[in-house]
C-alpha cells in the first residue's frame, strides 16, 4: 500500500483504503479501479491524499513506525468517547493517523530517540 498526493493519481490505480468526503460518505470504495473521471473529481471532493495498492508508487510516501505510533496516541486520545466499533470511525481513525503521522514527518519532529518510552500528548 502506498500513500500519494491525488495530482499524481492515474487512471487504473487501485485503492487500498476507502476515500470518503469530509462528511465521512463514501466516494469510491477500497479495491476499485480509479477512472479518469475518479482522478478528474478527487480535487473538487476535497479529498488530497489516496491510500493506492502497490509499494513502489513514484511520490509515494512512507510513513516512520515512531510517527504512526505518535499520531496513533493523539487520535486515540481525540476520540477516546466515541463509538470504535463504528465502521465510519474505523474508517475515520485510519485516515486521521495517516494525516497526523505525515504532519509530524514534514513538521520535522525527531523520532523518539531508541530505547526512550516518550509518549506525546
Amino acid at each position: 500500500m502506498a500513500t500519494i498526493d491525488v495530482s499524481q493519481a492515474e487512471a487504473g490505480m487501485v485503492l487500498a483504503a476507502d476515500i470518503l468526503d469530509k462528511r465521512g460518505r463514501l466516494l469510491v470504495p477500497a479495491g476499485k479501479e480509479l477512472s479518469a473521471k475518479h482522478v478528474r473529481a478527487l480535487p473538487a471532493w476535497g479529498v488530497s491524499r489516496i491510500e493506492v495498492e502497490g509499494d513502489d508508487i513514484a511520490g509515494a510516501v512512507e510513513l516512520e513506525p515512531w510517527a504512526v505510533e505518535r499520531a496513533t496516541a493523539d487520535v486515540d486520545a481525540l476520540f477516546s468517547r466515541v463509538n470504535r466499533d463504528h465502521p465510519l470511525f474505523q474508517s475515520l481513525t485510519t485516515v486521521c493517523v495517516e494525516r497526523f503521522a505525515l504532519a509530524l514527518q514534514e513538521s520535522g519532529a525527531a523520532a523518539p530517540a531508541a530505547g526512550s518510552d516518550e509518549v506525546h500528548h
